[in-house]
């Protein structure tokens, strides 16, 4: 716990005061620059919310950014969202969505390249048509990890319901590989705040803390799962680590 007394109160209104007064060298106008749609990346997270107030709709979606294809570049794959509520319906929404029907999660191809003026010019290319099964549920966060240890990074979504394992078929395409004989994945259907995968007898597995919501406001508690990873023939090892947010993986192998 951080103890916040008046005198740092006081302190940090006066450090506070004298940037403001002395503002010293001048900062660059932006800092950072919103370049998402002038790169291609055109995502618009729909909520599913319908004027029933549920706990999800404020939550967000989370992101990965992780080499799908190899290329050596972070490729970026979002989470999407579903209506929510029994019984509710596209029409209910009180925002529409504005990806076509039927939604899912899209996955964007990192084709920056060094333009002629020697400068990065940063552009994402949409292949979610293309890129076969993508997660389809009302999707809460996304873990990265190579299942089978052939290199390519697979997928974890993990969504408000039933989660989804998409292995990368390193083509370009992802399949649905969920219903996996003695895979208990989806038991549960888990809503994960925290979740971490590392290396045990040399394959990936996962820690899964488990919740169910059960009402508009209200979760409750599951005992956790720790999964190990049986099928995989050769040594990894990663780490990846979020909390409803954007998923930072590191990899080596053997």
């Amino acid at each position: 716990m951080i103890a916040i007394t008046l005198p740092k109160l006081r302190l940090t209104a006066y450090a506070s005061l004298a940037c403001l007064l002395f503002p010293g060298a001048a900062l660059p106008e932006e800092v950072f620059v919103d370049m998402a749609s002038a790169s291609g990346i055109d995502f618009f997270h729909f909520n599913g919310m319908s004027g029933e107030i549920y706990f999800p709709e404020h939550m967000g979606a989370g992101s990965a950014l992780f080499d799908y294809d190899r290329d050596g570049d972070l490729d970026l794959y979002i989470v999407q969202g579903t209506m929510l509520g029994p019984g509710k319906q596209i029409e209910d929404a009180l925002i529409p969505p504005r990806h076509p029907l039927p939604m899912s999660d899209r996955l964007y191809r990192n084709d920056s390249r060094i333009g002629e003026d020697g400068k990065m010019q940063i552009r994402f290319t949409d292949v979610t048509a293309e890129s076969g099964e993508l997660g389809s549920g009302y999707g809460m966060g996304v873990a990265i990890g190579d299942i089978d240890n052939d290199g390519y990074p697979d997928l974890y979504v993990m969504n408000l319901g039933n989660n989804q394992l998409l292995r990368n078929n390193g083509d370009g395409s992802f399949s649905d590989v969920t219903n996996w004989p003695a895979s208990t994945i989806h038991a549960g259907a888990p809503v994960p705040f925290f979740s971490i995968t590392t290396r045990t007898a040399g394959r990936i597995c996962m820690w899964r803390p488990m919740s169910h919501l059960t009402g508009k406001i209200a979760f409750r508690a599951f005992p956790q799962r720790l999964q190990q990873n049986i099928a995989a023939p050769r040594p990894t090892l990663a780490l990846s680590i979020s909390c409803l947010g954007i998923w930072v993986t590191a990899a080596s192998r053997k």
